[in-house]
């Protein structure tokens, strides 16, 4: 989606607070990290995350108070489709179940009008 309308719009990840933090060792492969301590922690923890996962949308690290997070409501993942008047055009429900890009793909391209 990021590829095919980065020309038309604006692309924003939003790293907030981590919704599975651990500092057990996860038993089926996946990768957990300790809750930042700090904001400082926390962007570093994006910044890994953006890298590990070779990301070129532009991503934006939330306040340690988790003010974007909750005001919101995007806790674990959420897309949201946003008009240049500022309204939500599309607010996908909360993930894991909610997190459907072809929704939301589906949407960008009704509000451009294709």
């Amino acid at each position: 989606m990021y590829e095919t309308y980065k020309d038309h719009v604006q692309f924003y990840l939003v790293y907030m607070k981590e919704a599975h933090s651990s500092v057990v060792s996860n038993q089926s492969g996946g990768k957990f990290v300790e809750q930042p301590k700090s904001y400082e922690e926390r962007c570093k923890v994006a910044m890994d995350f953006v890298k590990e996962m070779n990301l070129a949308i532009p991503t934006l690290v939330d306040s340690f108070d988790n003010k974007a997070g909750n005001d919101w409501s995007a806790r674990p993942d959420r897309i949201y489709v946003i008009g240049k008047d500022g309204k939500i055009f599309y607010k996908a429900e909360r993930g894991p179940d909610g997190f459907k890009p072809d929704e939301a793909a589906a949407a960008l391209k009704k509000m451009l009008g294709n």
